[in-house]
C-alpha cells in the first residue's frame, strides 16, 4: 500500500500533503481537493493511532562483549537470552 500511495503522491508525508491538498481546497473553492485532502490526512492519522504500540521489554547495562538475543515467538511473551563473552585465558 505505501508503495502505491508513493506512487501516486511522491515521497511526502501523507499528513502534510492532505493539509496542503484542504488548505488549497479552501483557497480555490475546490470541493475535490478539500475532501481529498481532508481523506488522505484522516488516512494518515488512522494509520498512525492503529499501528502496534512499542513496549520496553529489557533494562540492564550489560558488559562490554555481552550479546543480547529476543526470541520473540508470541505477542507479548517475549524470551530474553544474555549471551556473556568467554573467559580470558
Amino acid at each position: 500500500m505505501n508503495k502505491i500511495m508513493r506512487t501516486l503522491f511522491g515521497t511526502s508525508d501523507l499528513r502534510t500533503l492532505g493539509v496542503n491538498r484542504v488548505w488549497r481546497g479552501l483557497r480555490k473553492g475546490d470541493r475535490r481537493d478539500l475532501y481529498l485532502g481532508a481523506a488522505l490526512a484522516f488516512f494518515a492519522w488512522y494509520r498512525a493511532s492503529s499501528a502496534p504500540e512499542k513496549e520496553l521489554i529489557f533494562r540492564e547495562r550489560l558488559a562490554e562483549g555481552s550479546a543480547l538475543v529476543i526470541h520473540h515467538r508470541r505477542r507479548g511473551d517475549p524470551q530474553i537470552e544474555v549471551i556473556k563473552p568467554p573467559p580470558p585465558d
